[in-house]
């Protein structure tokens, strides 16, 4: 779910309540504050990957190809 810059901090920092709640995953284009648009957290609908990831997403692939989570494997 992607979240304001406040809220992500509120939510990762290390000397917070949450954060062993949380996974954070940082974008993959960092945006300077300074030229960041507003966010508006208040919104909780799902938005399509394509919206934050760009037009020309198609997957996100977690491992090269080699490894595989199965029963027999430690993940």
């Amino acid at each position: 779910m992607a979240v304001c810059d406040k809220t992500f901090n509120i939510l990762t920092s290390p000397e917070g309540p949450y954060a062993d709640q949380f996974i954070p995953i940082l974008p993959f284009e960092e945006v300077p504050l300074e030229t960041a648009e507003n966010f508006n957290c208040r919104i909780d609908a799902r938005r399509h990957p394509k919206e934050t990831k760009g037009a020309d997403y198609q997957v996100t692939n977690l491992t090269d190809g080699t490894a595989s989570c199965s029963t027999d494997s430690c993940c």
